[in-house]
Protein backbone atom coordinates (compact mmCIF):
# COMPACT_ATOMS: atom_id res chain seq x y z
CA UNK A 1 0.00 0.00 0.00
CA UNK A 2 2.76 2.47 0.85
CA UNK A 3 4.40 1.82 -2.54
CA UNK A 4 1.17 2.82 -4.27
CA UNK A 5 1.01 6.03 -2.24
CA UNK A 6 4.67 6.80 -3.02
CA UNK A 7 4.05 6.21 -6.73
CA UNK A 8 1.02 8.48 -6.69
CA UNK A 9 2.92 11.18 -4.78
CA UNK A 10 5.84 11.07 -7.23
CA UNK A 11 3.67 11.34 -10.34
CA UNK A 12 1.46 14.22 -9.25
CA UNK A 13 0.88 16.67 -12.08
CA UNK A 14 2.59 19.98 -11.18
CA UNK A 15 0.33 21.96 -13.52
CA UNK A 16 -2.75 20.52 -11.81
CA UNK A 17 -1.28 21.39 -8.41
CA UNK A 18 -0.61 24.98 -9.43
CA UNK A 19 -4.10 25.31 -10.89
CA UNK A 20 -5.72 24.07 -7.69
CA UNK A 21 -3.52 26.37 -5.60
CA UNK A 22 -4.41 29.34 -7.82
CA UNK A 23 -8.15 28.65 -7.78
CA UNK A 24 -8.22 27.99 -4.05
CA UNK A 25 -6.11 31.10 -3.53
CA UNK A 26 -8.55 33.13 -5.63
CA UNK A 27 -11.37 32.05 -3.34
CA UNK A 28 -9.42 32.99 -0.23
CA UNK A 29 -8.47 36.30 -1.92
CA UNK A 30 -12.17 37.06 -2.33
CA UNK A 31 -12.79 36.05 1.29
CA UNK A 32 -10.26 38.64 2.43
CA UNK A 33 -11.73 41.25 0.10
CA UNK A 34 -15.29 40.61 1.26
CA UNK A 35 -14.47 40.63 4.94
CA UNK A 36 -12.53 43.90 4.70
CA UNK A 37 -14.48 45.90 2.11
CA UNK A 38 -17.30 46.51 4.55
CA UNK A 39 -14.96 48.43 6.85
CA UNK A 40 -14.38 50.87 4.03
CA UNK A 41 -17.96 50.87 2.77
CA UNK A 42 -19.23 51.72 6.26
CA UNK A 43 -17.87 55.23 5.75
CA UNK A 44 -20.51 55.61 3.02
CA UNK A 45 -23.15 53.26 4.44
CA UNK A 46 -23.47 55.03 7.80
CA UNK A 47 -24.93 58.27 6.41
CA UNK A 48 -26.65 56.50 3.48
CA UNK A 49 -28.76 54.24 5.75
CA UNK A 50 -28.52 56.57 8.80
CA UNK A 51 -27.01 53.75 10.87
CA UNK A 52 -26.87 53.70 14.65
CA UNK A 53 -24.02 52.09 16.59
CA UNK A 54 -25.95 48.82 17.19
CA UNK A 55 -26.87 48.65 13.50
CA UNK A 56 -23.23 49.14 12.52
CA UNK A 57 -22.29 46.34 14.91
CA UNK A 58 -24.91 44.01 13.43
CA UNK A 59 -23.77 44.78 9.90
CA UNK A 60 -20.08 44.46 10.75
CA UNK A 61 -20.49 41.12 12.48
CA UNK A 62 -22.94 39.50 10.04
CA UNK A 63 -20.33 38.03 7.66
CA UNK A 64 -18.08 36.94 10.51
CA UNK A 65 -20.94 35.18 12.26
CA UNK A 66 -21.91 33.56 8.96
CA UNK A 67 -18.31 32.41 8.50
CA UNK A 68 -18.43 30.59 11.84
CA UNK A 69 -21.56 28.72 10.77
CA UNK A 70 -20.20 28.06 7.29
CA UNK A 71 -16.94 26.58 8.50
CA UNK A 72 -18.68 24.27 10.97
CA UNK A 73 -21.46 23.17 8.62
CA UNK A 74 -19.47 22.79 5.43
CA UNK A 75 -16.25 21.60 7.04
CA UNK A 76 -17.98 18.45 8.22
CA UNK A 77 -19.98 18.07 5.02
CA UNK A 78 -16.90 18.18 2.76
CA UNK A 79 -15.95 14.59 3.51
CA UNK A 80 -19.51 13.32 3.18
CA UNK A 81 -20.66 15.15 0.05
CA UNK A 82 -17.33 15.47 -1.72
CA UNK A 83 -15.03 18.45 -1.98
CA UNK A 84 -15.79 19.26 -5.61
CA UNK A 85 -19.55 19.42 -5.02
CA UNK A 86 -19.04 21.52 -1.94
CA UNK A 87 -16.58 23.77 -3.76
CA UNK A 88 -19.24 24.47 -6.41
CA UNK A 89 -21.94 25.00 -3.78
CA UNK A 90 -19.59 27.40 -2.01
CA UNK A 91 -19.19 29.31 -5.28
CA UNK A 92 -22.94 29.61 -5.66
CA UNK A 93 -23.12 31.14 -2.18
CA UNK A 94 -20.32 33.53 -3.08
CA UNK A 95 -21.81 34.75 -6.33
CA UNK A 96 -25.45 34.89 -5.26
CA UNK A 97 -24.94 36.73 -2.00
CA UNK A 98 -22.17 39.04 -3.22
CA UNK A 99 -24.55 40.20 -5.97
CA UNK A 100 -27.44 40.39 -3.52
CA UNK A 101 -25.30 42.50 -1.15
CA UNK A 102 -24.47 44.88 -3.97
CA UNK A 103 -28.16 45.44 -4.67
CA UNK A 104 -29.46 45.59 -1.08
CA UNK A 105 -32.20 48.17 -0.68
CA UNK A 106 -32.13 48.44 3.10
CA UNK A 107 -30.14 47.51 6.16
CA UNK A 108 -32.07 44.32 6.89
CA UNK A 109 -31.37 42.93 3.41
CA UNK A 110 -27.71 43.87 3.64
CA UNK A 111 -27.28 42.18 7.04
CA UNK A 112 -29.01 38.99 5.84
CA UNK A 113 -27.05 38.87 2.58
CA UNK A 114 -23.75 39.59 4.34
CA UNK A 115 -24.51 36.78 6.83
CA UNK A 116 -25.19 34.34 3.97
CA UNK A 117 -22.08 35.55 2.14
CA UNK A 118 -20.21 34.84 5.38
CA UNK A 119 -21.53 31.26 5.31
CA UNK A 120 -19.83 30.90 1.93
CA UNK A 121 -16.65 32.48 3.26
CA UNK A 122 -16.62 30.10 6.21
CA UNK A 123 -17.17 27.14 3.91
CA UNK A 124 -14.27 28.20 1.73
CA UNK A 125 -11.63 27.84 4.44
CA UNK A 126 -11.97 24.11 5.19
CA UNK A 127 -12.93 23.20 1.63
CA UNK A 128 -10.01 25.09 0.02
CA UNK A 129 -7.41 23.75 2.41
CA UNK A 130 -8.61 20.15 2.15
CA UNK A 131 -8.86 20.44 -1.64
CA UNK A 132 -5.26 21.62 -1.83
CA UNK A 133 -4.12 18.97 0.65
CA UNK A 134 -5.77 16.27 -1.45
CA UNK A 135 -4.04 17.15 -4.72
CA UNK A 136 -0.64 18.54 -3.74
CA UNK A 137 2.30 16.23 -3.05
CA UNK A 138 3.15 15.73 0.61
CA UNK A 139 6.55 17.44 0.36
CA UNK A 140 4.89 20.62 -0.99
CA UNK A 141 1.58 20.47 0.88
CA UNK A 142 2.40 22.79 3.80
CA UNK A 143 3.87 25.45 1.52
CA UNK A 144 0.90 25.16 -0.82
CA UNK A 145 -1.69 25.63 1.93
CA UNK A 146 0.26 28.58 3.35
CA UNK A 147 0.39 30.10 -0.16
CA UNK A 148 -3.37 29.74 -0.53
CA UNK A 149 -4.03 31.58 2.72
CA UNK A 150 -1.52 34.31 1.86
CA UNK A 151 -4.02 35.36 -0.80
CA UNK A 152 -6.33 36.61 1.97
CA UNK A 153 -3.89 39.43 2.72
CA UNK A 154 -3.83 40.32 -0.96
CA UNK A 155 -7.63 40.46 -0.92
CA UNK A 156 -7.51 42.91 1.98
CA UNK A 157 -4.99 45.07 0.10
CA UNK A 158 -7.24 45.02 -2.96
CA UNK A 159 -10.21 46.11 -0.82
CA UNK A 160 -8.13 49.03 0.46
CA UNK A 161 -7.21 50.02 -3.10
CA UNK A 162 -10.84 49.83 -4.25
CA UNK A 163 -11.91 51.87 -1.24
CA UNK A 164 -9.26 54.54 -1.80
CA UNK A 165 -10.32 54.81 -5.42
CA UNK A 166 -14.08 55.01 -4.85
CA UNK A 167 -14.41 56.80 -1.49
CA UNK A 168 -13.71 60.23 -3.02
CA UNK A 169 -16.92 59.79 -5.04
CA UNK A 170 -18.74 60.60 -1.84
CA UNK A 171 -21.98 59.56 -0.36
CA UNK A 172 -23.78 58.64 -3.59
CA UNK A 173 -24.96 55.10 -4.07
CA UNK A 174 -22.73 54.69 -7.13
CA UNK A 175 -19.67 54.44 -4.91
CA UNK A 176 -21.42 51.88 -2.70
CA UNK A 177 -22.64 49.85 -5.64
CA UNK A 178 -19.23 49.81 -7.30
CA UNK A 179 -17.49 48.85 -4.05
CA UNK A 180 -19.75 45.85 -3.52
CA UNK A 181 -20.06 45.10 -7.24
CA UNK A 182 -16.28 44.56 -7.45
CA UNK A 183 -16.80 41.72 -5.01
CA UNK A 184 -19.74 40.28 -6.95
CA UNK A 185 -17.88 40.43 -10.27
CA UNK A 186 -14.81 38.82 -8.73
CA UNK A 187 -16.93 35.96 -7.43
CA UNK A 188 -18.65 35.38 -10.77
CA UNK A 189 -15.30 35.36 -12.62
CA UNK A 190 -13.99 32.90 -10.04
CA UNK A 191 -17.07 30.70 -10.52
CA UNK A 192 -16.63 30.72 -14.30
CA UNK A 193 -13.07 29.41 -13.90
CA UNK A 194 -14.15 26.75 -11.40
CA UNK A 195 -16.97 25.34 -13.49
CA UNK A 196 -15.09 25.11 -16.78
Amino acid sequence: MSQAVELLESTTNRKLELGIIALSGAGVFLDGYDLFILSIALILLKPYFDLSAPQISALSSAALLGAVFGSVLFGNAADKLGRRKLFLLDLLFFVAFAVASAFSQNLFELVVFRFLLGVGIGADYPVSSSYVAEFVRADRRGRAIASVFAFQGLGVLCAIAVGLFFLPMGRGSLALDVTFWCSARGHSAYAENQIT
